[in-house]
């Protein structure tokens, strides 16, 4: 992997990672609270408190995205070369998902996914196809 990129990739694995083990703990926790609640008790705060941390790791992993893309956007970009014309791509990817990670404040963070989550799933899929086909 050329230098140029490797940040760029490890800013997004970071997130992903986070994401990975950050996003499912609530559900973890939230079996083991539950039961210690008692019938009719209030575990509302404990549930937004686990609901509250899943959005963070999630945030972050948007955040971290975004700035991945936008890093790979200008590595691509100076390359140049066949798939110059992916750094577009990636510059509105990563534009858009820097945004989603307000979601853990503001719920229009969470609904400009709808624009993000397909633009990033188009690059890095894109960018998985030229790594398996030996291109990058």
């Amino acid at each position: 992997m050329a230098p140029s990129r490797a940040p760029p990739g490890a800013v997004i694995a970071v997130g992903a990672v986070l994401d990975a083990a950050g996003t499912p703990a609530p559900l973890v926790l939230a079996r083991h609270v539950g039961p210690l609640c008692s019938p009719g008790g209030d575990c509302l705060a404990a549930g937004a408190a686990l609901l509250g941390m899943s959005l963070a790791a999630d945030a972050l992993f948007n955040f971290l995205l975004g700035i991945g893309l936008l890093l790979m956007t200008a590595a691509t970009w100076r390359r140049g070369g066949a798939w110059r014309w992916m750094a577009p791509l990636m510059l509105v990817a990563g534009l858009a998902s820097v945004p989603v990670s307000l979601q853990v404040m503001y719920d229009a963070g969470a609904a400009l996914l709808v624009i993000a989550g397909p633009l990033w799933l188009v690059v890095i899929a894109l960018t998985s196809l030229r790594l398996w086909q030996g291109r990058l």
